[in-house]
Order: C-alpha cells, then sequence, then structure tokens
C-alpha cells in the first residue's frame, strides 16, 4: 500500500457527555485494528476538541488514552499516535488546545466546526454566525477575513495538520498554504471532506506545501479509506513527493520520531 498511515480517525470519545449520540462508532482498539489489517504502519485517534458542543473528547480522558495508545502500540506492533482536532475560537486564530494539551499530544489537527463554543460573543457572531450557510455565502469581505484567521492559526499555533479546508467555511487555500509552507504546517486532503476545485489544488502544489492523505473514519472500516483523493491527486497529476505519507512516514512538528 502506497499510503503509511491514517492521521485523522475518530473513536466514541468524541462524544459530549449526556448527548444521546455517538459521533463516531468504534473504539480505539477497534479503530487500531483495522489500521493493522490493511496494512498501515501508523495510525493517529484525533477525536474532536474540547470546545465542541456536541462532540469532544475531554481533558480528563488524555492521559488515559494516551496509555491506551501505548498499550495498543505495544499488542499490534504499530506505531499508535494520541492526538487531537482542535476547533477554531475566535477571529484572533486561538484554538482549544492548551500549553498543557501540547505535552500529552502527539500531533495536534486543527479544522473549523461550526457547532464550537467560542472564545467570545464577538467572535461567535464574526466566525460562527456569519459563516452558518457557507456554501450559500459569496461575499469577497467573509472569505478575505475567514482566510486571515487560517493564517492567524497557522502562526499562532504549532498545528501540524490543517483539516477539511473549505468545510462550512469559506477561504483562499492557496493563501493558507503559502502560510502553511513557511511554518511546516500540513494540508489535509481529506477523503470524506474534499472541496478542492481543481485549480485550488494545483495552486496549493505550486506553492510548495506538502499534503496529507487522510481518511477522517468515523467508523473503523473507512479507516485506510483514500479513493476518492488518489483519483483526484493522479488525475491532476500532483507530485507524491508533495504527500507526506505516500511509501514514507511523515515528519511533524509536535511529534519527534526517535532515530
Amino acid at each position: 500500500m502506497a499510503i503509511t498511515g491514517d492521521y485523522h480517525t475518530h473513536t466514541i470519545y468524541s462524544r459530549r457527555k449526556f448527548f444521546p449520540y455517538f459521533h463516531a462508532k468504534g473504539t480505539i482498539e477497534e479503530n487500531v485494528v483495522s489500521a493493522k489489517n490493511k496494512g498501515l504502519k501508523e495510525v493517529a485517534i484525533t477525536d474532536h476538541g474540547f470546545n465542541h458542543k456536541f462532540f469532544c473528547t475531554y481533558r480528563d480522558n488524555l492521559d488515559k488514552l494516551k496509555k491506551e495508545c501505548v498499550r495498543l502500540s505495544q499488542k499490534y506492533d504499530m506505531n499508535v499516535l494520541l492526538g487531537v482536532e482542535s476547533n477554531i475560537i475566535s477571529m484572533d486564530g486561538d484554538i482549544d488546545v492548551n500549553n498543557d494539551d501540547y505535552k500529552k499530544l502527539d500531533i495536534i489537527l486543527c479544522g473549523f466546526h461550526k457547532c464550537v463554543i467560542a472564545k467570545s460573543n464577538k467572535d461567535k457572531k464574526l466566525l460562527f454566525a456569519r459563516n452558518k450557510w457557507a456554501r450559500l455565502r459569496k461575499s469577497d469581505k467573509y472569505k478575505k477575513e475567514n482566510t486571515a484567521v487560517f493564517i492567524k492559526v497557522i502562526q499562532k499555533n504549532n498545528i501540524d495538520i490543517i483539516t477539511h479546508l473549505k468545510q462550512d467555511i469559506a477561504v483562499d487555500p492557496i493563501a493558507i498554504a503559502k502560510e502553511a509552507v513557511k511554518k511546516g504546517t500540513l494540508i489535509e486532503l481529506n477523503n470524506k471532506h474534499y472541496h478542492f476545485t481543481d485549480e485550488e489544488l494545483i495552486g496549493m502544489a505550486k506553492t510548495g506545501v506538502k499534503f496529507i492523505i487522510n481518511s477522517d473514519a468515523h467508523k473503523p472500516s473507512r479507516i485506510g479509506g483514500y479513493e476518492n483523493v488518489i483519483d483526484i491527486i493522479n488525475r491532476l497529476n500532483i507530485s507524491k513527493t508533495q504527500i507526506v505519507n505516500w511509501d514514507k512516514l511523515p515528519e511533524f512538528i509536535n511529534y519527534k520520531r526517535k532515530k
């Protein structure tokens, strides 16, 4: 298999207490077993960040989750990373991860999600309320301001992967890719939520940004599912050298591999 690892997967830990629905179906071990059976060398558990209103992981669980990832790494002889898909919570580029969280997590993903507790009422209005119907919005002003938010996110935080760009928010992905190159942040090609035009993907590739292909699996059977994205990159002749988990293990900002 060309893809070595899946670094965006969800489990039953993406669930706020007392909310009656699970966001994802599998346990950590079920995700690991699926990744192992698919021939992957690594898998990351990246449940939703702490400020998601309905589907989130909890800081109180991080130590337990980390121990489980270490245990399963040994049991199945494959690397199991603990991460989080953090949320943007302000127009100033703040996310719902603090300094102590970084110490417990291997990788930090970040994406825009609608149902998030904002840092302030102003952020709630500008970042979430006005982007509620993002696919219907054609405002160049909103697009420019939203793009500036992502650029601030990359500048202010050590983000390993920006997830599903353009999902529920209008942005300029090429401008964001240019900033990601400076920091070493990866742009995700998400098999489940893919929204780039051909021109945008080609334009991002020309910036020299590095991509990472992920499934965004919400049930174990979808781990390692990349068929949609692979068809696109083959059709557009995107260089495999720019895809960090194609026939090699990726380098991350936060996760330092043992030499």
